[in-house]
């Protein structure tokens, strides 16, 4: 008897240890306490807050309660049920607050929840690992996420990093960078089922280096889910069948994709089937809206809908196949450069409620909203006005004021340069900068008597290989003329001969080299681009984009340059969208091309 007696208590010890320190649900015993009063839980890394945990804090807190994340590493997966709450880091730099989930789960889920929103906002999420939803997973219920990184997540099902099934209400996810996260459909979001009571709006984001093992490197929107997304870009994402970028399942009026840039994702490969490197949409789009997008080198195909591949104005007639000329891709800066042609080219959409980017400047900058998470932002330099300088007196007695002769010189040197032909008025603010960059430089110094530019003139061979020479700066010599037109002594001769030895130029089957010969279009950019040693192998050149530029094997031979310089904004169109391949290349267009080619980082001044 006295034995059982033991056993009984043994046990009935064992019991009250076990759950006396189990974590209170939600509703139930108070474990934390709100010492100031502020209504907002505050949880500190070492343990020391108002809440020792974040569950903790979780469990503590009545739907639509506030925590607050102090600075630092929290090693936690949380469950948000039945409840909904808003928890924030640090949104000026969520880099301060990490959730490292320790690969022990996913970071967050958020379940069973209706009548509220929650949100997160300013934190740093890695390491996470859930199916679905390596780092988030919302069933039936509703999320705003905002000023967040998300970054080394991995599913074996939907959602690398967030997977939404069954919403409650509207879901956000804005202003948040994705990056080298991992699902089978959806590299980094992934939605399906979203159900009648919540629509997801997916913007200002910036998504690269995703990848899915199925469909949708960075987003996969599947059976009932017609998200919106706007001002988003997508960089270097990969899926492993299709939608190397996006991949949409169904098509619906509430589908809207506006202001993206898609950029160099690609549907793999090794894949047989693979279609869509940018823009997947597996039925027809006839309800939604696909418009004012960019897409660049997207592989195979840029977009593809309903069966087949299609150009991006087919589906939208503001898309544009262009290079978005990002800032500097190799240190993952997708910030625009001044040259871009994605500034002030996207549609308004204050309607909609996007009135800032991605780092919270507003939108837009300019005449019109930019396309793509980064609105270029124009530096401003603001005028002090002058003020009347005191006398100064120095200890003599004699007063220092400037005299006649001390005066500064108040002439101004125009931003046009100071060729003699050249008028500022007749020009654009970036021609004027374009001619007065290549005299800074000497590319062209204008004539040897005259000084003039003659900017609306056509470029000979002569002049194309001195001002190639200078460009690139490549060493002349006195190497003696091997063409029977071309003497020596000659001002252009050792230019030409330079240009020859480097190939970048070469004489006539008759031994001449026609010096004064104009110089057409084509010609001049195959020149420019193949002395620039620029890597055209990404060009899609099956695309009709010019009346005056038909797909066949006598424009093959140029329509990779062509190309290449309309969509990275070397040159421009035409009146009537023609190209003129065959036209004389003006000086002025020339410089154009040079200084462009410069601002988009493709060549650097020595």
């Amino acid at each position: 008897m006295k034995n059982k007696k033991i056993i009984f208590f043994v046990i009935l010890a064992l019991l009250i240890a076990v759950f006396a320190f189990r974590p209170s649900p939600a509703g139930s015993e108070v474990i934390c306490v709100d010492a100031d009063g502020d209504g907002v839980l505050n949880v500190l890394a070492d343990g020391t807050g108002e809440c020792a945990t974040i569950q903790d804090a979780i469990d503590s807190t009545e739907d639509g309660g506030s925590i607050q994340l102090g600075d630092g590493t929290y090693q936690e997966t949380v469950n948000v049920s039945g409840t909904y709450l808003s928890i924030t880091g640090n949104v000026d730099d969520p880099s301060m607050v990490v959730i490292d989930a320790n690969y022990e789960g996913r970071a967050f889920y958020f379940d069973n929840a209706e009548g509220g929103i929650s949100e997160l906002s300013g934190m740093t999420i890695i390491n996470g690992r859930g199916a679905p939803g390596g780092a988030i997973y919302v069933y039936t219920a509703a999320l705003t996420v905002s000023d967040c990184v998300f970054y080394n997540h991995d599913s074996t099902n939907a959602g690398g990093a967030i997977n939404f099934y069954n919403l409650t209400g509207d879901s956000l996810i804005e202003t948040s960078r994705f990056y080298s996260n991992n699902g089978v459909y959806g590299g980094a979001i992934a939605a399906s089922y979203l159900g009648d009571s919540g629509g997801l709006t997916i913007a200002n984001n910036l998504f690269h280096d995703n990848t899915a093992t199925e469909g949708g490197g960075a987003v996969y929107a599947g059976l009932q889910a017609y998200p919106v997304i706007y001002n988003n870009t997508f960089a270097y994402n990969t899926a492993d069948t299709d939608g190397g970028g996006v991949y949409i399942y169904e098509d619906n009026s509430a589908l809207s994709i506006k202001n993206n840039i898609f950029y160099d994702n690609e549907a793999n490969d090794d894949n047989a089937s693979h279609d869509g490197g940018g823009l997947y949409i597996r039925a027809a789009l006839s309800d939604g809206v696909v418009d004012y997008n960019a897409f660049y080198i997207n592989t195979p195909h840029n977009v593809y809908t309903s069966g087949s591949a299609k150009a991006p104005e087919a589906i939208g007639a503001s898309n544009m196949s262009v290079n978005p000329m990002f800032t500097d891709v190799s240190i993952d800066d997708y910030t625009l450069l001044v040259s871009s042609p994605m500034i002030d080219a996207g549609e308004d959409l204050s309607s909609d409620f996007v009135l800032a980017d991605i780092v919270g400047n507003s939108r837009p900058q300019g005449d019109a909203y930019d396309i793509g998470a980064y609105e270029y932002i124009v530096a401003v330099v603001e005028e002090t006005p002058a003020e009347e300088t005191p006398e100064e007196t120095t200890d003599e007695g004699i007063t220092d004021e400037p005299t006649d002769e001390e005066a500064p010189d108040e002439s101004v040197t125009s931003s046009c340069g100071d060729f003699p032909d050249v008028d500022e008025a007749d020009f654009t603010d970036e021609q004027c900068g374009a001619i007065s960059w290549v005299q800074t430089n000497n590319i062209f110094t204008g004539g040897d008597v005259t000084g003039e530019l003659a900017p609306a003139e056509p470029i000979n061979r002569a002049e194309t290989t001195k001002v190639l020479v200078q460009s690139f700066f490549i060493e002349t010599d006195d190497a003696i003329s091997t063409y029977e037109d071309t003497e020596d002594g000659e001002w252009y001769t050792p230019y030409i001969m330079a240009a020859t030895r480097e190939g970048i130029v070469a004489g006539y089957g008759d031994g001449n080299f026609y010096p004064s010969q104009t110089v057409n279009k084509v010609e001049m950019l195959k020149i420019i681009l193949e002395t620039a040693n620029i890597d055209l192998s990404g060009v899609d050149i099956d695309r009709e984009l010019f009346s005056d530029i038909p797909i066949t094997e006598e424009t093959e031979w140029y329509r990779p340059y062509a190309y290449y310089a309309y969509d990275m904004g070397l040159v421009d169109a035409i009146e009537g969208g023609e190209f003129g391949p065959a036209d004389d290349i003006l000086r002025e267009d020339v410089i154009l091309v040079l200084y462009r080619l410069y601002g988009a980082g493709l060549w650097a001044i020595q």
